[in-house]
């Protein structure tokens, strides 16, 4: 019994423990977060109680709490998916809008490379240098288009990244907080089961003694 309120209360002082949003690098949020869930389902499957050993009324309480344990894991596991493929929808719109940008940069430089390789192609002098004047100035203002749109999508890649990994660390947060709840009310369910067992067998016994 004592060892099955240790493994409870680990479980719970874990998921604790990692319910608080943590700021870092993308890559290494996601293999953290992966590397948490992971070890919380472990602690759980470790909690579930050997009925073995029980009397069938002990037994009764234990599957019960074992069957909560196992509904709180597989939404835990539900809602951690959940909010890694919303964040990874929300990465994928976001790389079309930049996508779009992009071809448009590319768009402006393959313009400018265009009309300068056909200046470079003009063998006659006089004909070289005006193609070059008359083009100067639409091509200084393609490649400063191409240049502004280039800091912008840099700058809302990064800023778009940022948000999707703050929303889905607080979504991922939230459901580990939900588990904590859910898993210390199974407790305390199972607890409450094993003294109302506990008070049966006592009032059971005093009628004994009466007799």
């Amino acid at each position: 019994m004592q060892l099955i309120g240790s493994a409870v209360l680990m479980t719970v002082c874990f998921l604790g423990t990692y319910a608080v949003p943590n700021y870092i690098e993308p890559q290494k949020a996601d293999n953290n977060q992966n590397e948490v869930i992971g070890l919380l389902v472990a602690q759980m499957r470790s909690a579930l109680i050997d009925t073995r050993a029980l009397t069938p009324a002990e037994s009764t309480c234990a599957t019960t709490y074992n069957n909560r344990t196992q509904q709180i894991n597989n939404l835990l596991t539900t809602q951690t998916n959940a909010c890694f493929e919303n964040a990874n929808r929300t990465l994928v719109a976001n790389n079309q809008t930049a996508n779009a940008t992009i071809a448009n940069i590319r768009k402006n430089l393959q313009t400018v490379q265009q009309q300068l390789a056909n200046c470079s192609a003009i063998a006659d002098t006089s004909k070289f240098l005006n193609c070059t004047t008359a083009s100067f100035d639409k091509n200084i203002q393609l490649l400063d288009e191409a240049n502004s749109q280039a800091y912008q999508a840099e700058a809302q890649i990064a800023a778009n990244q940022s948000l999707v990994i703050v929303v889905r660390q607080a979504c991922v947060s939230a459901a580990i907080g939900s588990g904590k709840t859910n898993l210390t009310l199974a407790a305390n369910a199972y607890q409450l089961c094993l003294s109302n067992i506990s008070s049966q067998r006592m009032v059971g016994t005093s009628l004994e003694l009466f007799n």
